[in-house]
C-alpha cells in the first residue's frame, strides 16, 4: 500500500472540511478537484508524521509495515486501536493546512 493513500478512508471527510472552510465552490470543478487532491495528500503526509510521533517504536514499526504491505482496512483498524486521538490529530492537520492556504489566498 502506498503511504500517500494511507488515510484514504478519510479522503471525503478531508475534502468536505476543506471546501467548507475555504469556500471553494467558486473554482471550476477541475481546479477544485486538483486543489483538494493536493491538499489531502499534504494532510495525509502530515497526519502520518504526527501519528508516528505519538506511537512507541514497536507500534511505529508495525504501522510502517502495514503501510508498505497492508490494506487500507488494516491501517484503519490499527489507527482505531492504537491512536485514540486520531480524529483530533486529523482535524488539527485539516485546520492547519486550510489556514495556511487561506493565508496565502489573502496575501495575494
Amino acid at each position: 500500500m502506498d503511504s500517500s493513500n494511507t488515510i484514504s478512508t478519510n479522503q471525503n471527510f478531508i475534502q468536505g472540511q476543506i471546501i467548507a472552510r475555504l469556500n471553494l465552490d467558486f473554482l471550476p470543478e477541475a481546479d477544485r478537484i486538483k486543489l483538494l487532491d493536493d491538499m489531502a495528500e499534504v494532510i495525509n503526509q502530515r497526519l502520518l508524521l504526527k501519528v508516528l510521533e505519538t506511537l512507541p517504536k514497536d507500534k511505529s514499526d508495525v504501522l510502517a509495515k502495514l503501510l508498505d504491505e497492508g490494506t487500507d482496512d488494516e491501517v484503519k483498524i490499527f489507527m482505531e486501536k492504537n491512536v485514540p486521538d486520531f480524529l483530533v490529530i486529523l482535524q488539527t492537520e485539516i485546520d492547519a493546512v486550510s489556514d495556511e492556504i487561506a493565508a496565502l489566498v489573502k496575501g495575494k
